[in-house]
């Protein structure tokens, strides 16, 4: 009996020392960490995809991807995300530069980049709009990525490409219209062939 209340004893005090404040959070703290994360889910992005796209880069600086179907809000907050693959077997380093535009890919949006990417991980970039950000496009800015070779040609391959409302990546998946494309696709397609084959 003794040697029971021994343990039980010790125990506590194990239980005790494991309770301090480094592992254990209070409510306050539980919720200001859960409020602070903002998940849109939506890609808002048309026509991207799970499968690679190769792009070979030439001696120019870049190559530009612009998105008419997303106008950049200001005081929104947006995380892009995108996996990029080297192809070639050289060492020229890749860029990855967010920004607006209207019809083309007119300004860099600064706070919202990462240089010498690392191959073959998801890049994640969080970033909320200011006015500056958008600067005389305020109303028309539109978003638009390149990828940067820096005048070093080269060969990459991305997929994954992602723009979500929000500070949290979440997984990739096609833009909801890119969907309803493809089930409208298979519905012309099956009616077609219900047509040929009542023929």
């Amino acid at each position: 009996l003794a040697t029971a209340e021994a343990n039980i004893i010790a125990q506590a005090g194990e239980i005790a020392l494991k309770a301090e404040k480094t592992e254990v959070y209070t409510k306050t703290e539980v919720d200001g960490i859960v409020d602070g994360i903002e998940v849109g889910g939506r890609n808002l992005l048309y026509n991207t995809s799970g499968e690679w796209e190769e792009v070979s880069l030439g001696t120019n600086y870049y190559i530009q991807m612009l998105h008419p179907e997303v106008k950049l809000e200001v005081g929104e907050t947006y995380t892009f995300s995108v996996i990029i693959e080297k192809v070639s077997d050289d060492s020229v380093p890749i860029n990855v530069h967010l920004g607006t535009g209207t019809i083309s890919y007119q300004k860099d949006i600064l706070g919202w980049r990462i240089n010498n990417i690392e191959f073959g991980k998801r890049i994640v970039l969080t970033h909320t709009i200011s006015e500056s950000d958008l600067g005389p496009h305020s109303d028309t800015a539109i978003f638009a990525w390149r990828i940067r070779n820096e005048r070093n040609p080269t060969t990459v391959r991305f997929k994954n490409v992602k723009l979500e409302k929000g500070n949290k990546a979440t997984d990739w998946t096609p833009a909801p219209e890119d969907v309803d494309v493809e089930i409208n696709t298979v519905k012309t397609d099956v009616a077609t062939l219900t047509t040929n084959y009542d023929s």
